[in-house]
């Protein structure tokens, strides 16, 4: 089984490393009470702290996608996919 994750943070609490503490609280609970066999998640390509994060927790990118996710105020962006398993 496959479980993708994904988190949100005010801009107002960034830097406080609250999105790290809920990202690896997700892949606990996906690899854990969940027992997936694989972990995704994606973000913007210029969103620096959101793919430092996943990289941190161990997930390694596996896709670049060129202008394939839509941002609301900046139209056509690139956009970059992660994974893990759960062995890693």
């Amino acid at each position: 089984a496959e479980a993708g994750i994904g988190y949100l943070l005010d801009p107002a609490h960034a830097g406080r490393g609250y999105a790290t503490h809920i990202a690896r609280a997700l892949l606990d609970l996906a690899f854990g009470d969940l027992g997936v066999h694989r972990v995704t998640a994606g973000c913007f390509a210029d969103n620096t702290a959101s793919w430092r994060i996943m990289e941190k927790l161990g997930m390694r990118r596996e896709q670049h996608g060129v202008r394939d996710s839509w941002h609301a105020e900046l139209g056509w962006v690139d956009g970059l996919g992660y994974a893990i398993l759960a062995e890693d």
